[in-house]
């Protein structure tokens, strides 16, 4: 009687199978009950290690857009006339939005990297060294660092970048997160090798016959010091070509110690049919200046190698109706002092202007693209095309040397857009001993 009662005892209490509670299959407190992706929302504000991940992508990603926005040769200029001196602006705010985002994944890791102890895993040690770099990146980019050591500047520029991305690589390894700095890479090299092709171009290709004859590179590049701290390197090449704002990169190789060293200067003429010679006015600091003032020491000029790369900078032309009849530059010369004391003629000045601007490789023949004026005691001159500023200096410097005012009249830049003739300054003893 016991074995068949406790039988049925025991089946009575075996609870019915639906009337079990469901159990849910997935038990993750997880929305909807559906497992996120490794980058989803949830899983960037569940925890610091989300929101780490999502910093380090999102300072990898910048990359790119950082190399595209410094490229000498980049489609945004080609495409909408924005030199990449203006584009530069935005080549830093990416750069400290990298930095920012680098800094934010590092400190978000750092609780479980105390916790687990993994400050000798490879990975970790890599972290630091990209992250050190790019932040040494950041601060010898200031703008006092870039005025007193450029150089210095170009060379941390380049040793520190080759070393955040060495360690941004290692670091990510795990991840195969290897399309940015591919990307980034890849448009690095594509600049590199644009530029490289313009420098053959303007220096080995076609630069090496002028009016029919064969003419050595050295013997197209003449140097001259105008004064203690202003050289004027005149560069002659068939191929070259340029407009009024733009500037050129050039390389000293026999002066400088490294042969890849190029710097830019301004352009201070119109392109001429006939010489074709590209003039540069260039004031003496130091580094690659110094250096170039050193040799003309004693001979007030000389023929070097120099090779040239360009031209950059140019603004894009516009034909809108909007802007025709606009002058898109306009730069006054102040020549009260000298005229009060009648020793400047303003007519003679105005004329000398006149002869000399050239349009289209063309002097005298300003149409009405350029206008010349006077207020006052100003001279003023409208353009409607690209105008360096450097080359209305250049042309009142050839004035005042052709009418013999060189020695005691020079060419002050008081504000952005003026000029003006001051007396240089004579000590008062010098003016005692001359009485």
């Amino acid at each position: 009687m016991e074995g068949p009662a406790q039988a049925v005892m025991t089946a009575q209490q075996i609870p019915n199978a639906a009337d079990l509670p469901q159990q849910p299959n997935n038990p993750a407190p997880y929305p909807g009950g559906v497992k996120p992706k490794k980058y989803h929302w949830y899983a960037m504000v569940g925890g610091n290690q989300g929101v780490a991940n999502q910093m380090g992508v999102m300072a990898f990603s910048q990359l790119p857009l950082i190399i595209l926005l410094i490229m000498k040769n980049n489609p945004i200029s080609f495409l909408t006339g924005i030199s990449y001196q203006k584009l530069n602006y935005l080549h830093r705010a990416a750069s400290r939005a990298c930095l920012i985002c680098s800094w934010t994944h590092a400190i978000a890791w750092t609780p479980r990297v105390l916790a687990k102890g993994h400050f000798d895993h490879a990975y970790i040690i890599w972290g630091l060294v990209a992250l050190f770099s790019f932040t040494m990146l950041w601060t010898t980019s200031f703008r006092l660092v870039r005025r007193v050591a450029w150089e210095f500047f170009i060379l941390a520029h380049i040793v520190f970048s080759i070393l955040f991305l060495v360690g941004a690589i290692i670091h990510w390894q795990r991840k195969k997160l290897w399309v940015w700095p591919s990307v980034a890479l890849g448009l690095w090299a594509v600049d590199r090798l644009i530029r490289l092709c313009r420098l053959v171009i303007s220096n080995f290709c076609t630069g090496r016959r002028l009016n029919g004859d064969s003419v050595a590179l050295r013997e197209q590049n003449l140097v001259e010091l105008l004064d203690g701290n202003v050289l004027r390197v005149t560069i002659r090449r068939r191929s070259f070509r340029w407009s009024a704002g733009q500037h050129a990169f050039l390389s000293f190789t026999s002066v400088t110690s490294s042969p890849h060293e190029s710097h830019p200067f301004s352009l201070a003429n119109i392109p001429s049919g006939s010489d074709n010679s590209a003039v540069f006015l260039i004031r003496v600091h130091s580094g690659a200046t110094k250096l170039l003032r050193d040799v003309l020491v004693q001979p007030r000029e000389t023929s070097i190698p120099i090779f040239i790369e360009g031209p950059y900078g140019a603004p894009k032309a516009t034909s809108s109706s909007k802007t025709a009849g606009k002058a898109l530059h306009k730069f006054y010369v102040d020549y009260s002092v000298p005229a009060n004391d009648n020793v400047f003629d303003p007519a003679a000045f105005e004329k000398f202007l006149h002869d000399r601007i050239k349009v289209d490789g063309k002097p005298g023949q300003l149409g009405d693209v350029i206008q010349i004026s006077k207020e006052g005691n100003k001279l003023v001159l409208s353009s409607q095309i690209p105008f360096s500023k450097r080359y209305l200096k250049y042309l009142t410097k050839k004035h005042l040397k052709k009418n013999s005012f060189e020695n005691f009249l020079r060419v002050v830049a008081t504000s952005k857009d003026t000029y003006s003739l001051r007396y240089f300054k004579v000590d008062q003893d010098e003016a005692e001993d001359e009485e």
